[in-house]
C-alpha cells in the first residue's frame, strides 16, 4: 500500500514538473518583452532654487515611462514636471497641456515630491525634463536628458 501511494505521489510530482517546463517554454521573448534600459539623469537647480533630484526614463514598446524624484521643495507646495524637445526646459505654448509628466505633486514635510507617468514620445524625442512651481510655472530645476547633443543634431537624427 505504501509503495502504491509513494508511486502515485512521484507520478503527480513528475506530471506537475513537466507541465511547469512546458509553460515556461511558452513564455518566449515575443510574449514577454523586457522594457528598455532605465536612463537616470540628475536635475540641476535653476537660479539657486536649491531643488535637485533625479528623473528616470524607461523606453516602452510605445512611448516612455518617466519617474521624477525631487528634493528641496517647499512643504505643501504644488509642483509639476514637463518634458521638452529642447535641452533647456524652455516652455512651449502647449507644454502644460501636452507634455506633463504624471499629475501635479506636493512637497511633503521634508521637501520631497514624486510623480510618474507614461508619455507618448520615445526617449530619443525627449531632450529635457523640468520641475516647475504649479501656480506660475517658475522653473526650479532642469535635467538635460541627452547632454552634449544640440537641438539641430537631434532634429537631424530624427529625420
Amino acid at each position: 500500500m505504501k509503495k502504491w501511494m509513494l508511486g502515485t505521489f512521484l507520478l503527480i510530482i513528475l506530471a506537475f514538473s513537466a507541465a511547469s517546463v512546458a509553460v515556461a517554454q511558452d513564455a518566449t521573448a515575443e510574449m514577454t518583452p523586457e522594457p528598455g534600459t532605465v536612463t537616470q539623469i540628475q536635475f540641476q537647480p535653476v537660479d539657486n532654487s536649491g531643488v535637485t533630484g533625479f528623473v528616470l526614463l524607461q523606453p516602452q514598446t510605445e512611448g516612455t515611462f518617466i519617474n521624477v524624484i525631487v528634493f528641496g521643495l517647499q512643504r505643501d507646495g504644488q509642483y509639476l514636471s514637463l518634458y521638452y524637445d529642447n535641452h533647456t526646459c524652455e516652455l512651449q505654448a502647449d507644454s502644460v497641456e501636452k507634455d506633463k509628466v504624471g499629475n501635479v505633486y506636493v512637497g511633503n514635510r521634508v521637501g520631497v515630491g514624486v510623480t510618474e507617468g507614461m508619455v507618448d514620445d520615445s526617449l530619443d524625442e525627449i531632450n529635457s525634463v523640468s520641475v516647475r512651481v504649479g501656480s506660475d510655472l517658475t522653473l526650479l530645476a532642469c535635467a538635460d536628458i541627452h547632454p552634449g547633443a544640440t537641438d539641430n543634431a537631434t532634429q537631424q537624427a530624427g529625420s
